[in-house]
């Protein structure tokens, strides 16, 4: 028992370690991205060009069909920043 709870207090409880690879990104950070991406141009762009735009800011590379995923999900919703301009073409909402 005494044994136990030295264990306790000195933390050897493999269940406590330190996780050795990097944290995941959270929910939205495509979102995010995109709307980064999207701003900084003044015309309209293609998903190829969102992607990447998304990926050099982001410096990694990432799943084609999530951005376009979120470009096609954000553009549905009103309360978004995205706006499907035409055809193949996305851009910011203007207020």
């Amino acid at each position: 028992m005494a044994e136990a709870a030295g264990a306790i207090q000195r933390g050897d409880n493999p269940t406590n370690e330190i996780a050795r690879e990097p944290a995941r990104p959270r929910p939205g950070w495509v979102y995010g991205l995109v709307i980064a991406a999207l701003g900084e141009s003044d015309e309209p762009l293609r998903p190829q060009e969102v992607i990447l735009r998304a990926e050099r800011l982001h410096r990694h590379r990432i799943a084609p069909s999530s951005i376009r995923n979120c470009l096609l999900t954000a553009a549905e919703r009103a309360d978004t920043a995205v706006v499907r301009l035409a055809y193949g073409r996305y851009g910011l909402r203007r207020s």
